[in-house]
């Protein structure tokens, strides 16, 4: 695992400038859709699926403000989805079902081994078409910027979500304690503005009050590399290890302020 750290180390310093200019470049990317715009979604046009997605969409009207509701029926009246049959990897792995989103294809691709699964697992990737976003012909998802920066973080916060509103009984997994770190840090309604609105430059820029803006970066890349390679203790250690910084931080400002 050390190699792996040196490499990752090594490979952050080669493309800070790229997701610099990435993050920089993204700064004002939210759109509003026309609140009284009437949208055509054909349900049918989901297969066996049509139902799992009706009831997304009301659960989601019930639960979030009306600009990300409009957002999600935008992407909705063009989203297609595919069942592929799984691979042989997935077969004999302990995956209950699998999907995968394309922002700039607007698809979701099923592979699924257990049809009692699927409707969690479309839960997950409607919630990343809830938050797909466009400027000037690019697509974003929630955190992540081009698969470039923010994959780590924009794949547990959508889980997180997942749990936190559409489940009776939550199972948050080990990384979780991260995300409500963040979330105590900023606050849940500012954090789920920032993800609905494929907005990682704020997201940035708010945990950049607490620290320098390079160490805030470094964060969500070494976060990247810890939802990668899951069972990296030295990597789990290291983004423990900044989000406690920044929550330290946070209540030194407040007791300053207070």
């Amino acid at each position: 695992m050390l190699i792996y750290e040196i490499f990752e180390a090594i490979k952050f310093r080669c493309d800070y400038a790229k997701i610099l200019g990435l993050i920089n470049s993204s700064d004002k990317l939210v759109l509003k859709n026309k609140p009284d715009k009437q949208y055509y979604i054909d349900y049918n046009s989901f297969g066996s699926y049509k139902d799992i997605v009706k009831e997304f969409v009301e659960e989601f009207k019930y639960i979030f403000p009306k600009e990300q509701v409009n957002n999600l029926l935008s992407n909705l009246e063009s989203l297609k989805i595919k069942t592929v049959i799984p691979n042989r990897t997935l077969v004999f792995s302990n995956y209950k079902s699998l999907a995968t989103y394309n922002s700039k294809n607007n698809e979701i691709i099923v592979e699924t081994n257990n049809e009692k699964h699927i409707k969690n697992t479309l839960y997950h990737e409607l919630l990343h078409v809830a938050s797909r976003r466009v400027k000037e012909n690019e697509y974003y998802c929630g955190f992540d910027i081009k698969n470039i920066i923010g994959i780590g973080i924009n794949e547990d916060y959508t889980e997180y979500l997942l749990e936190k509103y559409f489940k009776e009984e939550p199972e948050y997994d080990r990384r979780a304690i991260f995300i409500q770190e963040i979330e105590n840090l900023i606050g849940e309604d500012k954090l789920e503005e920032y993800y609905f609105n494929a907005d990682l430059p704020s997201l940035i820029k708010e945990l950049s009050k607490l620290s320098n803006k390079s160490e805030v970066i470094r964060l969500i890349y070494e976060y990247d590399a810890l939802y990668n390679i899951t069972y990296s203790n030295g990597l789990y250690y290291k983004v423990e290890t900044k989000i406690d910084s920044l929550s330290k931080q946070k209540e030194k400002v407040k007791e300053y302020v207070l």
